[in-house]
């Protein structure tokens, strides 16, 4: 699979998504990551944006989400 799920340090449900760099997916990823007015739920409930995007000396990243 190209996600995998764990526990941030606050015991919250995340996933891991394994995302080719360089794709659309990941500039999506990369561009919703900056915007700060996701991440205020009364501005966009419902709205999981991505919590950190890691990146790897591959071809790569992981994007943290929470889940």
């Amino acid at each position: 699979p190209k996600f995998a799920c764990g526990r941030d340090s606050l015991e919250q449900d995340i996933i891991f998504k394994l995302v080719d760099k360089g794709t659309m997916e990941d500039q999506i990823y990369r561009y919703l990551a900056r915007c700060p007015a996701l991440y205020d739920a009364t501005t966009f409930p419902c709205v999981l944006p991505p919590i950190a995007i890691v990146a790897s000396p591959y071809k790569f990243a992981f994007v943290a989400m929470p889940r």
